[in-house]
């Protein structure tokens, strides 16, 4: 099977680059790959694309849920496979899919076994823009979107724990804003929320915010509503010692969405920022996806 590995370069460098290198040196002997470094935000989609045309058939996403995301966002969903080391902050994708480690994940792409997974399809009005993507974990308005774009801007160094440290310089002091939910069921709401999430997998970095999430049953899960700072810690301590028992907001389980928000807001799927978004649509692509799991 002709593969390529992509390999997210600002993850290369955060990590020991004997670490990185040794990576390299297995993923080129255990399956023949070619190897290529990004080189800025989006290159590997650009990567994705022009591999369809080298008759690539197997992608492998070394990095975190940004990563998989942009090959995803290129890759020929239909012919090509993807394989994932995870090599990220987060990884939330890949603990959903049970990858432990590299070697873990090594094991699983040499084993040959293809899951069938789904994956959003999203379309966000930007300052009266529209734009079209896919993502494959996590969405978010509000609260996680302020904690992971001052994870990316000043913590990002500290691995796993960025979100972490992120989450208390943000939780004290939160903006609310106006959000219209409709469902595909006809269903509406009005409300005000200082958190919005769609989890397409459990987990929101390190974090299993969704225990329930499947990623092969044709829908996601959604969190949305107004949460206080009292409220959000009961919701974090149930998420880490992994009991649930405490709600933060309402939840729904969906195949579509359609959401406004008033003022604009930003906008996070899988890592990514985008400002200024007043408007989102989602809809679920169900067994989308070939992926090594």
């Amino acid at each position: 099977m002709k593969t390529l590995a992509i390999f997210n370069t600002p993850h290369y460098r955060l990590k020991k680059k004997t670490v990185s290198n040794e990576i390299i040196n297995q993923i080129t002997t255990s399956f023949y790959a070619d190897v290529v470094m990004t080189d800025y935000p989006k290159h590997a989609t650009e990567i994705a694309k022009i591999s369809k045309n080298d008759n690539y058939e197997l992608l492998i996403a070394i990095g975190g849920d940004g990563t998989i995301s942009e090959i995803v966002n290129g890759m020929d969903l239909a012919n090509q496979k993807l394989g994932i080391i995870p090599f990220g902050t987060g990884n939330g994708f890949a603990r959903h899919l049970g990858l432990k480690n590299v070697e873990h994940a090594m094991k699983i792409i040499g084993n040959s076994v293809i899951k069938k997974v789904d994956v959003v399809k999203i379309l966000f009005k930007m300052n009266n823009n529209e734009f079209n993507k896919r993502f494959v974990a996590t969405a978010s308005f509000g609260f996680v979107s302020e904690v992971i774009d001052l994870a990316n801007k000043r913590f990002k160094k500290m691995g796993s724990m960025a979100y972490i440290v992120a989450s208390i310089f943000v939780i004290i002091k939160q903006n609310k804003f106006k959000m219209s939910l409709e469902f595909k069921e006809n269903i509406k709401n009005e409300i005000i929320a200082n958190a919005f999430l769609i989890g397409n997998n459990k987990y929101f970095g390190n974090f299993c915010v969704f225990p329930n999430a499947n990623l092969s049953d044709g829908k996601f899960d959604v969190l949305a509503g107004e949460t206080t700072v009292l409220s959000q810690i009961f919701h974090y301590i149930s998420v880490l010692t992994k009991t649930h028992f405490y709600k933060a907001a309402p939840e729904y389980q969906i195949d579509n969405l359609r959401v406004i928000v008033d003022p604009p807001q930003k906008l996070m799927t899988d890592g990514e920022i985008f400002e200024n978004v007043s408007m989102i649509n989602c809809e679920m692509e169900t067994d989308k996806l070939n992926c090594f799991a």
